[in-house]
Parts: C-alpha cells; sequence; structure tokens
C-alpha cells in the first residue's frame, strides 16, 4: 500500500509541477487558462466518479481488495500510457488530451489506494494515511527535483514522462500483488 501510494504521489507531484513549464516551452502561443484548468477541474470529476464506481463494485459484491486493487492499477497503467503518449505529441490538442487524461485518472487514486488504510486499519486509519502521505510527499519532492536533473541534461520531455510512467507501473504491479483490502489491525 505505502509503495502504491508512493508512486502514485511521484508522478502526482510531477504533473502538478512541471505541466505550465511543459506547456509553456512547448507550445508558447497556447492559452495558459486551458493547460493549467482543464486537467485539474477533469481531475475533480473523475475523483466523485471514482468513487461512486468503486462504492458501487463493493455494493454489488465484489471484494474490497479487488476494487481497491482494480481502481489502483487501472489509474496507475491509464495514467502510464497517457504519459507515454504525451511525450510523443506534436499538436497542443492532442498534448492536452494526454495529459488531461493522465491527471484525470489520478483521480481515481483516491478510491483506491488513500481509501486503504481505512479497509486494513480502521482504528489507525489516520495515522497510517499520515505516514503513506509523509513518505509520499519525500520522494514527490525527490522527483521534481529528478525531473529537473533530466530536463537539465537532456532538455527531452519525453524522458521526464516515460521516467514517470515506469514509476506508476512499478507502483500499480506492487500493489496489484501485494495489496489488500482486508483488516489487518
Amino acid at each position: 500500500m505505502m509503495i502504491g501510494h508512493i508512486c502514485e504521489t511521484y508522478s502526482w507531484h510531477i504533473l502538478l509541477s512541471w505541466l505550465p513549464t511543459y506547456f509553456q516551452e512547448t507550445y508558447p502561443t497556447a492559452k495558459a487558462w486551458v493547460y493549467n484548468v482543464l486537467p485539474w477541474l477533469v481531475c475533480v470529476l473523475a475523483n466523485v466518479v471514482g468513487g461512486y464506481v468503486a462504492e458501487w463494485c463493493i455494493c454489488k459484491g465484489f471484494s474490497v481488495t479487488c476494487v481497491r486493487k482494480s481502481v489502483h492499477m487501472s489509474s496507475q497503467f491509464l495514467k502510464a500510457g497517457f504519459l507515454i503518449l504525451a511525450g510523443s505529441m506534436q499538436s497542443f490538442t492532442a498534448s492536452v488530451l494526454c495529459l488531461t487524461f493522465a491527471v484525470a485518472v489520478s483521480g481515481f487514486h483516491s478510491s483506491g489506494i488513500m481509501s486503504n488504510p481505512q479497509d486494513v486499519a480502521p482504528r489507525h486509519a489516520g495515522a497510517v494515511f499520515g505516514l503513506m502521505n509523509m513518505a509520499g510527499s519525500i520522494l514527490g519532492f525527490v522527483g521534481v527535483y529528478f525531473s529537473s536533473y533530466i530536463l537539465a541534461t537532456t532538455n527531452n520531455w519525453a524522458t521526464v514522462f516515460n521516467v514517470t510512467a515506469t514509476v506508476n507501473v512499478i507502483g500499480g504491479l506492487l500493489f496489484g500483488c501485494y495489496g489488500s483490502g482486508q483488516a489487518l489491525i
């Protein structure tokens, strides 16, 4: 659970910190409000939809473990795919769409691993979530710095997106293999 959240938070910090710079450098004549508002607005909607879908699945009899794993893995794998695509896009519209979808599927994370501390440690969920968020924020900070290093040495946004996609795939696979929705403590 911890590693899956850390991987998601890594990519969240990269997108939050670097998307405006990416669009400003790659498409200098583009309207800033489009790439600064659209991805995050769609993410809010995806967050709500993801929560309803996860709850509906649980109410229909799917196990909490199955739902949490499915939501998290789909979030991570879809985000990785959109990031890889974004690195090869040549038009502003295609880039905005790919990165909007990458940010939007991050919203599904809320009904995956972010809800998982309540499942595995109901009486200690706040402490577990606090530890997860602390570790995720540390790696998010490191990821933003590492991305600046990649950009300074290669000047290649596709490399930043590919590294971030790889981190997402690792987080999705690890939670898919080892995650649980059963109360442990």
